[in-house]
C-alpha cells in the first residue's frame, strides 16, 4: 500500500510524504469488546488504528462519520490488519449491520493447527477456531467442498484460511465454514 499525503497543484499530486506499508495480512469479523483512544479489541485481540486507518460505515445508521471513538462495543465490525509478530495495526476498519453480528470470521495464515480425531483447533490472528468434521464444511479456495484430510493437507502446506463461525468469547466455536484462500485475508 502506497500512501501520498501533498496538494494537487496543476493537475499533479506534489507529495509532501511518501510512505510504503505492507498489505493487510489478516482478516477479523466481530463484535467489538472495547476501544481506548489509539486501538480496538475484538476477539480478545487488540488492534492498533493510526492515521492512516480508513474507516467505512456500512451500518444502517451511517449517519455519523465513523471514527474510532464512535464505535461502542457490541458493534459489528470487519477489520482488515497487517501483523508483524505479535503487533496488530488496523488497515481498515467497516461497522456492518447489526444483522451480521451473529458470524465471527478471522481470516490469514494458520500460525498453530492441532487436530485430534475429528476435532480440530486452528489459531489464525491470534484467535483460536474450534472445528469439528460432523459440523464443519471444508472448502478449496474456488468455493468447492472438499473433505476434511484435503482441507488440513493445505493447511499443513501452508495454506492461508478464512474461517466463520459463532464468536464465544475470544475464539469462534464450532467454525461452520472453513475455505482455503488463494492469496488475499478476506
Amino acid at each position: 500500500v502506497v500512501s501520498v499525503r501533498g496538494v494537487f497543484e496543476n493537475q499533479r499530486v506534489k507529495a509532501r510524504t511518501l510512505r510504503v506499508e505492507p498489505r493487510s495480512n489478516a482478516m477479523l469479523k466481530a463484535r467489538v469488546e472495547s476501544t481506548d483512544a489509539d486501538t480496538l479489541t475484538l476477539l480478545g485481540q487488540s488492534i492498533g488504528v493510526s492515521a492512516d486507518t480508513a474507516y467505512i460505515d456500512n451500518s444502517q445508521t451511517g449517519k455519523q462519520a465513523l471514527r474510532l471513538d464512535t464505535l461502542a462495543a457490541g458493534d459489528a465490525v470487519r477489520v482488515q490488519a497487517y501483523l508483524d509478530g505479535a503487533t496488530a495495526t488496523a488497515r481498515s476498519i467497516e461497522r456492518l449491520p447489526a444483522a451480521q453480528a451473529d458470524e465471527a470470521a478471522i481470516a490469514g495464515a494458520a500460525t498453530n493447527v492441532t487436530r485430534t480425531g475429528t476435532a480440530a483447533t486452528i489459531v489464525v490472528a491470534g484467535v483460536t477456531a474450534q472445528l469439528d468434521d460432523a459440523t464443519t464444511a471444508y472448502e478449496d479456495a474456488d468455493g468447492n467442498a472438499v473433505d476434511a484430510q484435503t482441507f488440513y493437507t493445505a493447511v499443513d502446506a501452508g495454506a492461508r484460511v478464512r474461517l466463520t463461525g459463532p464468536q464465544n468469547g475470544d475464539r469462534i466455536s464450532i467454525v461452520r465454514r472453513a475455505r482455503i484462500l488463494l492469496d488475499a485475508a478476506d
